[in-house]
């Protein structure tokens, strides 16, 4: 049951905090969940659609870093979960953002936190616990803030609420609450939790081919939830049925645009865009004005909601807030950007599974359409994206060409930041696109911005080098500038030269024929350049602060110093600087648009 803090008993009482919603049911009765055989239940109803608090009456214990308690969430969908210290006149919540979450085996992982009811004042006070997960919060005890407007808790508090907020859960779904406690460690005595006990490596890999093939194999349903117009042509919003697992059903969205003069057998393309923000309208639109039809889901796992009647113009935004209609199916959000921190846990819980799985489902309904050719679908991604669309392209055989900007594969090897995201054992198991890249059988065009930091140039360098041997066509190109935010990739003209290239039959990018070889000097032979620079660094990468110009990411530091080179008869030559310690070739065509060799490290 709910243990005391360190040994004395916490005695607990529902409250209601809104009138007219049915309470859960409320148990403590014997579960395989339980530390000590029985534990606190909450069974949901259909009714349960705000929050509950389980209030206990307690003598704190000073000198213990933590307040900890067990958690298992078998609801169907998340639940916010957040804890409240008070005495008579004052109160203080936590700051959820400090708090350290463990799974049943002492594994340490992340989850989104939130101010979801706004007593934080902005600042997150709850985790979201998403569906099948079994382990521990850990609240710090130092990191108290203020609860909305009450006095600022001074001493020790008389009772402790636990705050919890379903959303998007089955009728009849329950979660289990247990061994809460002040105490020094963020788990206790390790255990399993039956079916939420942990996920093997190759269960996940199994899931993961099984899950994507079935998918590209078979029909998706969706639906069109509103449109808003773009000059003469018209972008919908639409919600499609994504991945089912144990009577789960997830929802994930889409923009979806058909180009003005609709032609039949026209070329499409998958666009993957950041996690952390809405569908890139100007992206998509600059698709669509090149002729392609285009989808776009929303990698953050929001859904669109339409202010416009869907014929005159109106605006669209995004919230990841499923709509009653669905929610009253019992059906769920796809789980929200997770850094790739959550790869212990099952697949059908990671963010960077439900990223390919949209993937998936939008090629299978481009295909479906009448007015697609199905051979000339490709796809390109954006940073977080770029790297979902990398490790997409290895299970997609209808693809017939794929554009990763700033990042791809080999992200476990990076100089910058993003290393840290992709080294974990279980990452580099699952969601290594450097694994798939020998299943690829497509021409892709890599793109990085010569300054970009978080995604460094070295992961695309590699990347096209192993590539480029397999799908011939592969290109690499390196723009001058940073990261998403100056619109330096979605506005990147190289992109939709290589495509029309692929499904239009248009004049190919200048390439290189042989690459030129590490040493003092430059010979390389290539096809349609004009021109030929040498990019040159006379130090390793190196990166600094974050910035608002730079998109909130790391900007390397060391500037590029650039050395003419000589083109002639289909040849470049030329001399290495000295000083250089890092370079690659940029050869341009008389278009204007270039393409890079690999980078020289």
């Amino acid at each position: 049951m709910i243990a005391g803090f360190d040994t004395l008993p916490l005695f607990l009482e529902w409250q209601n905090s809104v009138p007219g919603l049915a309470d859960p049911v409320l148990t403590a009765e014997e579960s395989e969940f339980a530390e000590d055989g029985s534990a606190l239940k909450a069974v949901l109803s259909d009714q349960t659609r705000w929050q509950y608090f389980i209030q206990g009456v307690t003598h704190w214990s000073s000198g213990r870093k933590y307040l900890r308690l067990w958690l298992v969430n078998a609801t169907g969908g998340s639940i916010d979960v957040g804890l409240v210290l008070k005495n008579s006149t004052q109160a203080a919540a936590f700051n959820a953002a400090n708090a350290v979450v463990k799974l049943c085996d002492g594994r340490s992982v992340a989850v989104e936190s939130r101010d979801t009811s706004g007593m934080g004042n902005g600042i997150a006070t709850s985790l979201v616990i998403p569906h099948g997960f079994a382990g521990w919060v850990s609240f710090p005890t130092d990191s108290l803030i203020a609860h909305w407007s009450d006095p600022m808790l001074e001493g020790d508090p008389s009772t402790v609420s636990i705050d919890v907020r379903p959303s998007g859960y089955v009728s009849g779904g329950s979660y289990f609450i247990d061994g809460l406690c002040l105490t020094n460690h963020t788990e206790g005595t390790l255990r399993a939790a039956g079916e939420f006990a942990g996920n093997s490596v190759s269960a996940n890999k199994k899931l993961i081919e099984d899950s994507l093939s079935a998918v590209l194999s078979g029909t998706v349903h969706y639906e069109t939830v509103g449109s808003f117009r773009e000059g003469d042509c018209t972008v919908s919003g639409i919600v499609i049925d994504g991945f089912s697992d144990e009577g789960i059903k997830t929802k994930i969205s889409a923009l979806m645009g058909v180009p003005c003069s609709a032609d039949t057998s026209l070329p499409a393309i998958i666009l993957l865009g950041s996690p952390e923000s809405a569908p890139s309208v100007s992206w998509l639109k600059s698709w669509m004005e090149k002729g392609y039809v285009v989808i776009m889901p929303d990698l953050s796992g929001a859904i669109p909601y339409f202010s416009g009647d869907g014929v005159q113009p109106g605006p669209v935004s995004f919230r990841r807030e499923l709509p009653e209609k669905y929610a009253s199916e019992g059906c769920v959000l796809m789980p929200a950007f997770d850094m790739m921190s959550n790869s212990g846990l099952s697949a059908g819980m990671q963010w960077m599974f439900h990223a390919a799985d949209a993937a998936a489902r939008c090629s299978v309904i481009l295909r479906s359409e009448d007015i697609v050719d199905p051979a000339r679908i490709g796809i390109a991604g954006i940073g977080w994206g770029g790297a979902a669309a990398a490790v997409y392209t290895g299970y997609d055989r209808n693809l017939a060409f794929a554009i990763p900007m700033q990042a791809a594969a080999f992200l476990d090897k990076a100089a910058s930041p993003v290393k840290d995201a992709f080294s974990g054992s279980e990452t580099k198991a699952l969601w290594s696109a450097a694994s798939r890249l020998s299943e690829t059988s497509v021409p892709m065009l890599f793109i990085g911005g010569s300054n970009q930091g978080y995604f460094d140039l070295s992961c695309l360098s590699e990347s096209y080098l192993a590539v480029s041997g397999l799908t011939p066509g592969t290109v690499f190109a390196i723009i001058d500038g940073f990261e998403e935010a100056s619109g330096l990739f979605e506005n990147a003209a190289v992109q939709y030269a290589f495509a029309d290239n692929i499904t239009r039959g248009a004049d190919p990018l200048p390439a290189f024929v042989t690459m030129p070889s590490k040493g003092s000097s430059v010979s390389c032979e290539v096809t349609g350049a004009g021109s030929a620079e040498l990019y040159y660094l006379t130090e390793n990468y190196t990166y600094g602060t974050a910035s608002a110009e730079s998109g909130g990411y790391p900007v390397m530091k060391a500037t590029w110093k650039k050395a003419t080179l000589e083109v002639a008869e289909n040849r470049v030559t030329g001399s290495v600087p000295s000083g250089a310690v890092i370079y690659f070739v940029k050869i341009t065509g008389g278009n204007g648009l270039s393409v890079a060799s690999v980078i020289f490290d």
